[in-house]
């Protein structure tokens, strides 16, 4: 409330009055920024050279943040930490040591006004176009789109002045139903980190239903802990009865593993990996995103390269989904967005040189174990060879 009030007493005496020294201030470090020179403001850097040298140029340099427009940044910074982003990353702490000190320093006004700007373009940017370069992390990617249909310059100037930044911001969020879900997963799992995380399960023979182990009490709690099994039944019995399974059996579905109700070695791992790293996990999908998830059709196919999964998405609703064939590392499946005008059903084969001598390895293992063992291969298992090289 404190700094609020202050941002509020800034502005206000900024409206009636601004004194030249602030129009000044803010004069200098934008002429600096043409220059080419790194421009710093409590120690923070100005990202924004362009869009915020052009924006104070249309206005002759006068300061653009009222109180309320003051107020709904501040409140935004601190909310987006539940987009996965960082407050600290739109200057954060800066503006709240130097909104105390503008209230009787007109030159701070300036320099904290051209703060705001920066921290309020900052933020705008990355949740339109993502907080990392996808470029920079896939040579291969094709896709970009501009941060708004109309003149960004007026559009981000109109914002302030009408007192509509928080709906600016939250307008450039991804709208699909799946970012929203997302970030109430990232609520869920930072509030079970907050009360410690789940318990590790120790290393064991593989846990079936029937049987009793010392270590089925602690499985219990760790599937509790997400919400795959009751939490009444999180008790301290040692067999694996049914309940259990159709939890185990759940949380391998939620996860993109074979839902066999069995804790194996997969099973075992996917558990065993700290809430913080799930966390972590959620973020960088909420990244990926703001990458891609903007301005999508009613319908549209989405796959999920990590999970050989692909989805058919009809009004923002999941209605139909099946495994998928992804590349290896060596033949990795590209990543992009791109309008789907046809689709090939069984299609045609194509093995290149390597991959004809792969298939020839095949088909001579196959006949080699055919007459070690005295059988006529079937027709159906030739055909079967062949199939599987049309897989290579």
């Amino acid at each position: 409330m404190t700094l609020v009030f202050a941002a509020l007493v800034w502005i206000a005496a900024a409206t009636t009055a601004v004194g030249a020294e602030a129009e000044e201030s803010i004069r200098d470090k934008v002429e600096a920024l043409q220059r080419g020179e790194r421009v710093e403001i409590d120690g923070a850097t100005i990202a924004a050279k362009t869009f915020l040298s052009d924006l104070y140029r249309r206005r002759d340099f006068r300061p653009l943040w009222s109180a309320a427009a003051t107020v709904e940044l501040l409140g935004s910074i601190r909310a987006i930490e539940e987009d996965g982003l960082n407050p600290a990353d739109y200057h954060l702490t800066h503006l709240e040591a130097l909104l105390a000190k503008a209230q009787s320093d007109s030159e701070v006004r300036g320099l904290t006004d051209l703060l705001l700007t920066d921290a309020f373009l900052r933020l705008a940017y990355h949740v339109r176009f993502g907080k990392l370069d996808p470029e920079a992390l896939d040579s291969t990617w094709n896709f970009t789109g501009p941060l708004l249909s109309s003149d960004p310059v007026s559009a981000v100037q109109a914002a302030i002045d009408g007192g509509g930044v928080r709906e600016f911001v939250d307008s450039l969020k991804p709208q699909h139903p799946f970012y929203g879900k997302l970030k109430s997963a990232l609520r869920e799992y930072r509030a079970i980190a907050a009360e410690g995380g789940w318990p590790a399960i120790p290393l064991g023979p593989t846990l079936t239903s029937g049987m009793s182990d010392t270590r089925i009490p602690v499985l219990r709690k760790r599937l509790a802990v997400t919400g795959d099994l009751e939490l009444a039944l999180a008790n301290e019995s040692s067999t694996f009865d049914a309940p259990l399974e159709t939890a185990v059996r759940t949380f391998q579905q939620r996860h993109g593993l074979k839902p066999d109700g069995t804790v194996g070695k997969g099973t075992l791992a996917a558990l065993s990996v700290p809430v913080e790293a799930r966390i972590d996990q959620i973020r960088a999908t909420l990244e990926r995103c703001r990458w891609v998830m903007h301005d999508l059709p009613p319908q549209f196919v989405l796959v999920n390269i990590a999970g050989f999964q692909v989805f058919w998405i009809q009004n923002g609703e999941n209605t139909w989904e099946s495994a998928a064939v992804v590349g290896k590392p060596y033949t990795r499946t590209p990543t992009f967005r791109a309008d789907m005008k046809y689709i090939v059903l069984n299609p045609k084969p194509h093995l290149d040189g390597t991959g004809v001598h792969r298939a020839q390895r095949v088909v001579a293992r196959h006949a080699t174990r055919s007459r070690i063992s005295g059988q006529e291969t079937h027709p159906a298992h030739r055909w079967a060879v062949r199939a599987k090289c049309r897989g290579l």
